[in-house]
């Protein structure tokens, strides 16, 4: 496991987002996808 640390403070819908991320790394689902107006980012956790 690892801890990310950063000065940035997360605003919007990412709170919300990040938390699904982590529940669904903590359920076992190693794909998954993130998808903003700007980007749309495919995640493969090993």
């Amino acid at each position: 496991m690892f801890k990310l640390v950063s000065d940035y403070k997360p605003s919007g819908d990412k709170p919300q987002a990040i938390k699904q991320l982590v529940s669904n790394i903590q359920k076992g689902k190693n794909y998954q996808i993130l998808q903003s107006p700007c980007s749309l980012v495919f995640l493969k956790l090993y």
